[in-house]
């Protein structure tokens, strides 16, 4: 998987988390809903956990990226601009 697919999918995941915790909220964490809502978003938060472990890497040396805004692998030093 590539970077931008990577990051699109990252940026989908957070927004996902964003408007169900805000759902949830909304119908009561202690309500049916709420739960629903709360428990969607806690699989979005750990899917995008596990997303950014296995697949933020960079793809020439392999490395785990630390940063999310990023223009050089910090162990390689290869441009990841382009890939993303």
């Amino acid at each position: 998987m590539n970077l931008k697919t990577v990051k699109h999918i990252r940026t989908i995941l957070l927004v996902v988390m964003i408007i169900a915790l805000i759902l949830s909220k909304l119908a009561g964490v202690s309500s049916t809903l709420g739960v629903v809502f709360l428990v969607i978003s806690m699989v979005a938060i750990v899917t995008e956990i596990v997303i950014y472990i296995l697949y933020w890497r960079c793809p020439y040396c392999g490395k785990p990226l630390r940063r999310v805004v990023i223009k050089h692998c910090e162990y390689c030093g290869a441009s990841l601009e382009d890939d993303l």
